[in-house]
């Protein structure tokens, strides 16, 4: 919780193992769907780390950010989109992407498999081609919505997975 301790050396040792292992894993710049789900799911949920900017990349899944406090800046095809406490945005695959939060920043992202996402079928939808964005304000659903995904994962229950998936797609009818 102290910015400082990011500079431990036991924090610098993870940091590294943590680059290390993605770089190993994933071509430079592309993020795959088999290096962020565990086996079996198909919805993954998890706070961005502070203080840390995010690289441009893109990914073989949809992602969608969602910001509980403070602003962070999501550059999406050179395209700036300002983030704030209850915005929202979700990233087709293939879409450049990176992330700047300032230091009160705290996101969650869902990242959804492009395969389960896409067969969701939303009304009116023919394609999801280019990034959604907008602001939630205070709205109580969407907040905790994403919240008991969050929670569903953390208690990886039975059908956890499944559950978080009908989340999800109950979110984005919703929006």
């Amino acid at each position: 919780s102290n910015p400082e301790d990011l500079y431990l050396p036991e924090a610098i040792a993870e940091q590294k193992r943590i680059v290390d292992y993605y770089r190993q894993n994933n071509q430079p710049g592309i993020l795959r769907a088999s290096t962020f789900f565990q086996e079996g799911n198909n919805v993954e949920i998890q706070q961005l780390l502070r203080y840390v900017d995010i690289d441009p990349h893109q990914h073989d899944f949809v992602e969608c950010a969602y910001v509980v406090t403070g602003k962070c800046i999501h550059l999406i095809n050179d395209r700036e989109y300002l983030q704030e406490s209850g915005s929202f945005v979700a990233i087709p695959t293939g879409y450049s992407h990176a992330l700047f939060p300032e230091e009160d920043c705290l996101c969650l992202t869902m990242k959804i498999k492009a395969d389960i996402f896409y067969d969701f079928d939303f009304p009116g939808w023919v394609d999801f081609v280019c990034p959604l964005a907008f602001s939630s304000g205070k709205d109580a659903f969407v907040r905790n919505t994403i919240a008991s995904i969050w929670l569903q994962q953390e208690k990886n229950l039975p059908y956890a997975d499944q559950i978080m998936e009908q989340l999800f797609r109950t979110l984005m009818f919703y929006i």
